[in-house]
């Protein structure tokens, strides 16, 4: 998300950028009797109108044709916000006004429009009771009127007896006019000015507009959250600007958490609130923000409104401005965007989203925007450019800033600049992102510094491991962390932080003491780490060391006067093979809780050495012979105390971790006479362990049966022979479907959803690589059919294929008939039926050469993509979990279908696209793509990766909210996805399977654990 330029406000105009496709065609229809002040008081206030940019329809007479109003007016008083009516001295004798009049109190009724009355040179009371020239032109009306003239007139007359009623202006001197437009104006959403130079919007934006959920009645608050600068009010600048004008009653309330410093502050943001939505800016007094808070309630409780609350940091913010649902009318949109994704959690907003990160082609064009007034890097730049992508790593900030830096200057200045930038970051970014920091306590921040430091792309729960070893309380830190977007947790459950993040910690640690590292908390730059070593200039105040460096070559011989000082040291990273130790050296610490070194010179760790806090201890290609000279009890009982619980036995939990498990067990070998302790861990890992590997191999005994029955079904068919050219994937398959469930109870679930699964795959292969358009489309009415007799019209090789579908369906009928669960049949047939027409539909583009549109293409690519057939396949073994209504659930594609049939898709695509295209195949979303938006492969590589990697947030988000069916069923669908990513990691495992695919299926289907 690009642009981080301040917010200004400007008259919403038919010019805007982000003018949504919305209800309101105009800002304001004026209605007015031309002989009476068109060229005085009308056109005034018109000119007025659009000096102001507001979008005016003026009533042009010539549309006045016969008796009837145009349809053209009709739609143009329908189609604007605001309807202006200046009533004069002849307005009633026109009867095309009155008309429009009664269109006008129409659509103040069932449209919500904003009706404006303007008594020109008329009393009110005229106009709302029909007196004096009112009256004379009503009784002129009724001269000769028949009955369907007199029903007319009724209604002008009731049309005026409500406008009359209205709040307007009484206009004696056209100098009112101001005032007019200052009410117009005010009523009016405003369009934000958002930057020009927006890139990588798109995506982020349409997830955004689907969480709003925009078309249902109800309430719904949505948080918007990520790290300072990474674009959050850009993108709901955009939002604003794409939906206001769906909203009568607006608010945008920008940089909360300046502006609310004191509760003072807050009262004043309660008031603009008010003043926005409800229009009436000076007229509403508020005393306190209790006072705030209940006529923000009593107000708005029945009123449907937009509102927009930018930047909060604190709960307060959210309890006196946007408490709760109930404050808000049906229909309301509240967005909120804070760096503190936990307030939105105990907020309990409806849908969380959080800003990603720039891809390197949207931020490089970023970048060149501000670099050099174009999207992409001059000629002798491209190298200089890239260095800067690099370090900015997709947050918009920073490549805004340092484009502006860098402009209209040359090479040499740009190399000067960037090396400047590796020692000493921007402060116009770290003031950005240090705003964050400044909110943790003392106890986060330490563990920030820490993860900044050492633990980039460590296991979390090594982690927390190590920093509970510091009496941290880490797993409430960490989640903090996450929390407010420092940190994010990977699949792999590895901790991932934003390298500016790292390099503002660095900076935050630096200046503990600038010209004296010695004196700093934790040291990682080589020349810091270097100095303070060589030199035994370490001191107390030392809490961990990082020493790597792999382009450095320095021998360095360490003494124990090197860390003899270092009495708080806690970790110590040694990733430096030439470090020579003397053979008398000595940690002095007690509060080592982590120590990692590669290359480790001695036999032996210190005979000193503290070891009652240390959780983890990795000594890689070492010249260790053992651990401890001696006894090795007395210095390690508190490292395996800490796996023990109160009863004095190992963890149950501690079961669960098999590394855990694995360590404990190879350590426990390393055991010498009299460390109890150690005989007890080799009995705890062996037990557990054992029990382990049986009941792996006793569940792998059960699928090695079902997979070689499932494979003898398929050698009776004879497929091999009978059609060879379908491909053989039937343990592939069943490894899939293993994937969905593998416990014992789904075994006639598995067997029968591989059958099927084996036999779209070969359909799949009808229609991809063999079948003439004139057989598939037979074959395609056969299965709409779904009829066993209707099958002489198709080839013999067809009619194997289709035979044993219909046979393998009937299979699972009679299961489910024998739960009483018929019903479940129809979901599978007809989710087979639609995916044989979207087969059909992809060999009508083949044989026609026809490249379709990325729209196109997606409608009928996400469902051959396979994914809700086989989720729905998957339901039908899954007994009493399962309703009727789970099987209506997947077939409306909610959003976890949705996202797991894009990435199902997309990773299909990237992985399979150049080999099919080579056989002759449809054309795949890389090549759509490429010709629709004429970019590269690699460009529309790193698109899609993106799309997927927001596909899992959503399957993940979807997850963790309630929804229709329970969490049994969700799990089925993420483990569909999961064993996608195993199959596409190294290509297209399925249809080429390599190594890797041949090594899973070996380990989990073949080779026992001995």
């Amino acid at each position: 998300m690009a642009s981080s330029s301040s917010t200004h406000m400007i008259p919403y105009s038919s010019s805007s950028t982000f003018d949504s496709h919305s209800r309101w065609s105009w800002d304001v229809f004026l209605s007015f009797r031309g002989k009476d002040t068109r060229t005085r008081f009308t056109d005034h206030l018109n000119s007025a109108l659009i000096r102001c940019n507001i979008k005016t329809f003026r009533d042009n007479e010539g549309l006045r044709k016969g008796e009837e109003i145009s349809p053209e007016l009709l739609q143009a008083i329908e189609e604007s916000r605001i309807a202006v009516v200046v009533f004069s001295k002849n307005y009633a004798d026109s009867k095309w006004c009155l008309e429009e009049l009664v269109k006008i109190i129409n659509c103040k009724e069932e449209r919500e429009q904003k009706v404006i009355p303007i008594f020109y040179h008329v009393d009110p009371s005229e106009v709302r009771n029909q007196r004096e020239i009112y009256k004379e032109a009503f009784t002129r009306h009724d001269e000769n009127a028949d009955e369907e003239k007199k029903e007319k007139i009724r209604r002008w007359k009731t049309a005026m007896r409500e406008a009359g009623k209205l709040a307007g202006y009484d206009v004696k001197i056209d100098s009112i006019i101001q005032d007019i437009v200052k009410e117009i104006r005010g009523t009016i959403p405003m369009v934000l000015d958002v930057n020009e130079n927006i890139v990588g919007m798109d995506s982020g934006l349409e997830r955004l507009v689907s969480g709003l959920e925009i078309q249902s009645n109800g309430v719904r608050m949505v948080g918007v959250c990520g790290l300072g600068g990474i674009g959050k009010t850009t993108i709901i600048t955009t939002l604003y600007n794409k939906i206001s004008n769906q909203f009568r009653s607006t608010s945008f309330l920008t940089n909360v958490r300046e502006e609310s410093i004191k509760d003072s502050d807050l009262f004043k943001l309660q008031q603009q609130l008010l003043d926005d939505t409800l229009g009436v800016k000076g007229q509403l007094t508020l005393k306190n923000i209790h006072e705030g808070v209940k006529v923000i309630k009593d107000n708005l409780s029945s009123k449907k409104v937009l509102v927009f609350v930018d930047d909060i940091d604190d709960s307060r913010q959210l309890e006196y401005l946007v408490g709760k649902h109930s404050w808000f009318g049906h229909g309301s949109r509240i967005i909120i965007t804070t760096r503190k994704k936990d307030f939105l959690k105990a907020h309990e907003v409806d849908y969380m989203f959080e800003v990603d990160k720039l891809n390197e082609v949207e931020a490089l064009q970023l970048f060149c925007s501000y670099a050099f007034k174009q999207h992409l890097p001059r000629k002798g730049y491209r190298d200089l450019s890239n260095q800067v992508v690099q370090y900015a790593d997709g947050l918009p900030l920073a490549l805004k800033v340092v484009g502006s830096l860098l402009f209209g200057k040359g090479v040499r200045d740009w190399k000067n600049e960037l090396k400047k930038l590796e020692e000493v970051p921007s402060k116009e970014v770290t003031n950005v992102l240090k705003i964050s920091y400044d909110g943790l306590d003392d106890t986060q921040k330490s563990i920030f510094l820490d993860i900044a430091y050492f633990f980039k792309g460590i296991y979390v729960e090594r982690v927390t491991m190590i920093l509970d070893g510091s009496e941290f309380n880490a797993e409430s830190g960490i989640n903090a962390l996450v929390d407010r977007c420092f940190i994010t947790i990977s699949k792999d459950k590895k901790i991932e932080i934003h390298d500016l993040l790292t390099q503002m910690g660095i900076e935050i640690v630096s200046k503990e003491c600038p010209n004296e590292p010695g004196e700093r908390s934790r040291l990682r730059r080589h020349k810091d780490v270097y100095r303070v070593l060589t030199r035994n200039m370490g001191t107390e105040k030392i809490e961990g060391i990082l020493l790597y460096d792999k382009c450095a070559q320095e021998q360095i011989k360490l003494t124990s006067e090197a860390f003899k000082m270092m009495t708080r040291l806690r970790v110590l990273i040694i990733n430096y093979k030439s470090v020579h130790l003397c053979v008398d050296f000595a940690f002095p610490s007690h509060d080592l809780t982590h120590l990692f070194w590669i290359g480790y010179s001695l036999a032996f760790l210190p005979s000193n050495f503290h070891a009652n806090n240390l959780v983890d201890l990795v000594l890689i290609d070492s010249n260790i012979k053992r651990l401890w000279k001696g006894n090795l009890l007395q210095g390690m009982l508190g490292i395996f105390n800490k796996f023990k619980d109160k009863q004095g036995g190992f963890k149950e939990a501690f079961i669960k971790d098999v590394q855990g498990m694995l360590g404990l067990y190879e350590v426990a070998h390393l055991r010498v006479h009299g460390e109890d302790i150690l005989e007890e861990a080799l009995a705890f890992t062996t037990t557990h362990l054992k029990t382990m590997v049986e009941n792996f191999n006793l569940v792998q005994s059960l699928h090695k049966e079902e997979l070689s029955n499932l494979t003898r079904w398929w050698k009776e068919l004879d497929f091999a022979t009978k059609l060879p050219f379908v491909r053989n994937r039937l343990v592939e398959g069943y490894f899939w479907i293993v994937g969905v469930y593998f416990e014992p109870q789904y075994s006639c679930a598995r067997r029968l959803l591989t059958k099927v699964f084996t036999i779209l795959s070969a359909i799949d292969d009808i229609y991809d690589a063999y079948g003439t358009l004139e057989e598939l489309k037979h074959f395609t009415e056969a299965i709409e059919r779904w009829d066993i007799n209707g099958i002489d019209h198709l080839p013999d090789y067809m009619k194997l294929c289709y035979v044993t579908l219909l046979n393998v369906c009937k299979e699972i009928e009679e299961e489910v008939e024998k739960e009483g669960k018929h019903y479940r049949v129809h979901y599978a047939k007809e989710e087979i039926k639609n995916q044989v027409r979207a087969y059909y539909a992809e060999a009508i583009w083949f044989h026609e050469e026809y490249i379709p549109t990325m729209e196109e293409y997606m409608r009928v690519a996400l469902v051959t993509a396979g994914y809700t057939v086989v989720t729905t396949l998957s339901l039908m073994g899954m007994g009493d979990v399962v309703t009727k209504e789970t099987f209506e659930w997947v077939a409306g594609i909610p959003r976890i279908i949705s996202s797991s049939n894009l990435m199902v898709r997309l990773m299909d695509d990237i992985k399979s696209h150049k080999f099919e295209q080579k056989r002759g195949h449809v054309a795949s979303a890389i090549e759509c793509y490429m010709k629709q938006c004429d970019v590269s492969e690699e460009q529309v590589y790193s698109e899609f990766y993106k799309q997927v990697e927001n596909a899992w947030l959503d399957i993940n988000q979807e997850c963790l909210k309630p929804t229709a069916v329970p969490m049994p069923i969700l799990a089925r669908i993420v483990n569909l996805s999961r064993v996608l990513a195993v199959i596409y990691e190294e290509g297209d495992g399925y249809t080429h399977v390599g190594k890797s695919m041949k090594d899973n299926i070996g380990s989990l289907f073949i080779d026992p654990i001995v």
